[in-house]
């Protein structure tokens, strides 16, 4: 197996994605990004989101 194949292996290839609602239109979404400063609805392009769990 490469070496690249098992570091995947080790961490783990897939990006992490956080599900998000904009408080303006209510569009539920996903983001790769944490920090809720770097989130904009991409229905509305609102900066005014919450944390989803559905």
């Amino acid at each position: 197996m490469a070496l690249l194949e098992r570091l995947k292996d080790i961490v783990g290839s897939d990006q992490r994605v956080y599900d998000y609602e904009c408080v303006n239109c209510g569009a539920v979404f996903q983001s790769p990004h944490a920090d809720l400063s770097k989130v904009t609805c991409p229905e509305c392009r609102g900066t005014d989101v919450t944390s989803y769990a559905p």
